[in-house]
This record gives structure tokens, sequence and C-alpha cells, in this order.
């Protein structure tokens, strides 16, 4: 049986908050971790400079070992620098 996910997109919540809400153990397998330039596109999401190095992340999500979701994620290396 289908584990359903109560709310949508209009709540910014995790996705691991949205499983464990409906009662379902979340977990994570990673797909792959690239490191890639920020292209004009990204750059003005991100609000970086071009070719800024950036994390591709990408992961399946489960609910109690059942895929939920599919993420990318994409951050910028300067994100991870101490001060």
């Amino acid at each position: 049986m289908p584990i359903v996910l109560e709310s949508g997109l209009e709540e910014l919540t995790s996705v691991t908050e949205h499983i464990q809400k409906v009662g379902a153990k979340p977990s994570t397998r990673r797909i792959q971790v690239e490191k890639i330039p920020a292209d004009e596109w990204l750059s003005q999401k991100l609000q970086v400079p071009q070719e800024t190095s950036c994390y591709w992340i990408e992961r399946v999500r489960f609910a109690d070992d059942v895929p939920a979701a599919y993420c990318i994620d994409v951050t910028p290396k300067i994100s991870y620098q101490k001060d």
C-alpha cells in the first residue's frame, strides 16, 4: 500500500518531516555527488559569480524503504568554508 504524503509544496517543510508526519521511517540513498561550475542560469539562481564551484547532489528519499522523493540539490562550495 503506498504511503500518502498529506501536504504539498505549499508548505516549506523537509522531506524527512513529511515522511515522519505519516508515521514512516525516513532514509536516504545518495545517487551522485559532483562538483560543477555554475553556469549563467545557476549563478543567477544562487547569486554567485559564473564558474563558482558548486556541489550537485542527487539522492532518493525513502519512506519505510519505499521511494518517496527524488531530490536534486545544488549548493555553492563557498557555503561550506569556515571563517
